[in-house]
């Protein structure tokens, strides 16, 4: 009796596909530019976040609030939270979005005195990787415009009450 084996190779074709496709090598990420947090570059920010695409740029985003902003604390963070957005209040990291600034740091930066913080942030949307590509700098006037708008294009109460403990 034949020991029969469970393989012969003539019992198996190998069949290629000449057709399939080999994945292609994943393409390197452009050069970034390099950012240079002047007034220009606040400008543009500003004018994305007053008039982009987004109806509330806020909603779902963290925020940092720089020393040195004029509104109460309270205030100003219970405005974020209204429209939907985190407060982070201890340091600027990867997952913040949205740095605000006192328009005094604005009007030195006008005058050629750039911020330590403005220099920290400035280095590190410069880094390596892309940890903080998303982030933007928004002067406290800019936020407050902003809130004024959208709380009377909404009719938003709270938000104008708000505003008034804010001013």
């Amino acid at each position: 009796m034949e020991n029969p084996t469970l393989f012969q190779p003539a019992d198996f074709e190998v069949q290629t596909n000449s057709e399939e496709k080999i994945p292609a090598k994943k393409k390197a990420n452009p050069p970034r530019e390099h950012i240079h947090l002047d007034e220009n570059k606040l400008g543009e920010y500003a004018t994305e976040f007053l008039h982009g695409k987004k109806f509330n740029p806020l909603y779902d985003r963290r925020v940092f609030f720089a020393p040195g902003i004029k509104t109460k604390p309270t205030v100003i963070w219970q405005m974020v939270g209204n429209l939907g957005g985190w407060v982070e209040n201890s340091d600027i990291g990867i997952s913040t979005d949205f740095v605000i600034i006192p328009d005094t740091m604005v009007e030195a930066l006008k005058n050629g005195q750039q911020d330590p913080l403005l220099l920290e942030v400035e280095k590190k949307m410069n880094g390596k990787g892309r940890g903080y590509d998303g982030l933007r700098i928004v002067s406290e006037g800019t936020f407050l415009a902003f809130v004024r708008r959208r709380s009377e294009e909404t009719g938003d109460a709270v938000m104008q009450n708000l505003l008034n403990q804010a001013i």
